[in-house]
This record gives C-alpha cells, sequence and structure tokens, in this order.
C-alpha cells in the first residue's frame, strides 16, 4: 500500500512539475532541502548537553526518546518528500537538455473537422486576469486557431494532455504561464508578417519567442 501510494505521490509530481519552469522546480527542491536541515537540526538541538552520558538528574535519558523518535520521523517524511519532487523534476531537465519537442501537429486540422473553441476572455477572472496581456492573449488566439494548432508549447503541458499550444487557450491555463503567452504574441506576430504555421514552428522550436516582451505585447492587434 505504501509502495502504491508513493506511485501515486511520484505521478502527481510529474504532472505538475512538467508543467512549470526550472525556477519553480528549484524553489520547491530548494524549500524541501531546508525543510530537511531545518528538521534535522533541529532535532540534534533538542538533546541535552548531557545526551551521551546517560544520565540526566538521575533519571535514563529515554525520558526524550519519544520526542527524537517523532523529529526523526518528520526529518524522515521530508527527506522522501525531497528525493520524490527530485525524481519527478528530472524528466523535465532532461527533456530541456536532450532538445524535446513538446507534442504539436504537423498540419492544420482536416478539412472540415471543428478545433475545439479558445475560452471567451470574458471567462477569465481573478488572477486569470490581472493584465491586459492576459486578456488580449485570448483574442489573439481565437484569430489563429490553426497556426497555434500547430505549434509546441514549451512549458511542456502535453505531459497534461495537451497536443499543441492551442490546447492551453481553451481554457485558462495560458493565461497563467508566461511560456504559453509568449509564445501565443510569438506566433501571432508572426503570422502578420506572412510567416507560414511550419516557419512560425521552427522560430519557436529555436526560442524567438523567449524575447516577447508581454507589456508592450498587449497593445498587438
Amino acid at each position: 500500500m505504501a509502495r502504491d501510494g508513493a506511485g501515486k505521490a511520484g505521478s502527481l509530481l510529474r504532472t505538475v512539475l512538467g508543467s512549470t519552469g526550472p525556477g519553480i522546480c528549484f524553489l520547491i527542491l530548494y524549500g524541501l532541502g531546508l525543510a530537511v536541515w531545518y528538521s534535522i537540526s533541529h532535532c540534534i538541538s533538542q538533546r541535552p548537553s548531557n545526551y551521551y552520558s546517560g544520565k540526566i538528574s538521575g533519571y535514563n535519558t529515554t525520558i526524550s526518546g519519544p520526542r527524537n523518535r517523532i523529529m526523526v520521523k518528520r526529518g524522515l517524511v521530508l527527506v522522501s518528500l525531497f528525493l520524490i519532487t527530485l525524481t519527478a523534476s528530472a524528466p523535465w531537465a532532461t527533456s530541456q537538455s536532450e532538445g524535446v519537442v513538446p507534442a504539436y501537429n504537423a498540419g492544420p486540422p482536416p478539412k472540415g473537422a471543428k478545433l475545439p473553441p479558445i475560452l471567451g476572455k470574458e471567462q477569465l477572472w481573478a488572477e486569470n486576469a490581472q493584465f491586459p496581456y492576459q486578456t488580449h492573449a485570448y483574442d489573439l488566439a481565437a484569430k489563429i486557431p490553426a497556426v497555434l494548432h500547430q505549434q509546441p508549447c514549451y512549458c511542456y503541458c502535453d505531459r497534461m494532455g495537451h497536443n499543441s499550444l492551442h490546447s492551453c487557450f481553451e481554457n485558462t491555463h495560458g493565461a497563467r504561464c508566461d511560456i504559453c503567452l509568449k509564445e501565443l504574441y510569438y506566433a501571432y506576430a508572426q503570422h502578420q508578417k506572412g510567416k507560414t504555421a511550419s516557419q512560425i514552428r521552427k522560430g519557436i522550436m529555436q526560442g524567438e519567442w523567449r524575447q516577447v516582451n508581454l507589456e508592450t505585447a498587449a497593445s498587438t492587434n
């Protein structure tokens, strides 16, 4: 049962971390590392100064045993979480280093086929509509659905079931992801210049979308 639970936890973390950037993965690992360090150091600091002498005011040191055991258990749990997170983030790092291209469609949808609709910007609110570039991106996405259908998304959301950049804007995911947003504005700008979907895809694969400034891109029409 414990092994099954650990497997499910690892699978869940791989799904979550697969859609995050390196900065977030680093913060998660760093935070867990600090927690492990604090738990272990706190456990050691709780030991009395004469812990190894065998006696404390005439009493056996085993009186501190239950507390120490609890702290050790907490430390082991945190160590386990740290290792699971490290394991879950490894595929992401491997994909980046090996240049693995996320899912995309090599051509437009078959004739007569309809793509899922782009989410209307009126359905964005709270953290999904804090900045103009978030809502405006959905207006532009609705203008070039076939182009987005043929683009990979380098937040690696294909690990969550997405099959192209288009999938990101069928829901609120795109509004919360800088990578999705930058790719969207890049794709739209290149489309306006007359580039084909395959040419745009080549630029995305080369990382040209990273140069997009979201604050200024919000004025794109």
